[in-house]
């Protein structure tokens, strides 16, 4: 079960954040960027593709499953 709007959550509770910092970390590491410039390609790719790693897989070579059990 995924809470996407914090309706399970409350936001103080920081899961968001703690989701896109772990995004953030496998961008860093699976693409070679430095975390600012994940940052950007992050939402280059929300903005483009809908999510990180629909992005990733697009332009790089990305296990899925390993995606979403790191994150």
């Amino acid at each position: 079960m995924f809470d996407m709007d914090d309706t399970l959550y409350p936001r103080e509770q920081g899961l968001m954040r703690l989701v896109q910092a772990r995004i953030n970390a496998y961008v860093v590491e699976a693409v070679g960027l430095h975390p600012e410039e994940a940052a950007v390609l992050q939402r280059q790719f929300l903005d483009e593709h809908g999510t990180t790693l629909a992005g990733l897989m697009a332009n790089y070579t990305i296990d899925a499953p390993h995606f979403l059990h790191d994150v």
